[in-house]
C-alpha cells in the first residue's frame, strides 16, 4: 500500500522511546522512510524527545493534559478525530511535497 501513499500515519497509546525499539509505529516509521514517504503519528501521548521527533515528521498527542486518561480513552475515536482536524493542513502539506517529488 506504501508503494501508492503520498503520506503514511500510524500510532498507539503512547509514543515515546520504548516505541523506537521494536513496537509498531516504528517499523511503519522505518517501511515509509523506505519508500521516501513523511510519517505521522497519532498518540495518546507523545513524549517529546529528539530521539521521537527524528523518527516521525510529525507526533500529534490526541490526549489534552488536563483530561483524566479514563475519560480519554472512552473518548479515544472523538479525541483522535478531533486532532486530524486540527491539524489536517500539515497532514495535506506532507503529502502534497511528497506529490511534487
Amino acid at each position: 500500500r506504501m508503494a501508492t501513499a503520498s503520506l503514511v500515519v500510524t500510532g498507539e497509546g503512547k509514543v515515546d522511546s520504548q516505541t523506537l525499539f521494536g513496537k509498531g509505529p516504528a517499523g511503519v516509521a522505518d517501511m515509509a522512510r523506505k519508500h521516501g514517504l513523511p510519517v505521522i503519528a497519532v498518540a495518546g501521548a507523545v513524549e517529546d524527545s529528539p530521539a521521537v521527533r527524528s523518527r516521525f515528521d510529525e507526533a500529534y498527542a490526541v490526549k489534552p493534559e488536563a483530561m483524566p486518561l479514563a475519560e480519554a480513552m472512552r473518548r479515544g475515536a472523538e479525541l483522535i478525530e478531533e486532532t486530524v482536524v486540527r491539524h489536517a493542513e500539515r497532514f495535506r502539506e506532507l503529502a502534497a511535497a511528497t506529490a511534487r517529488s
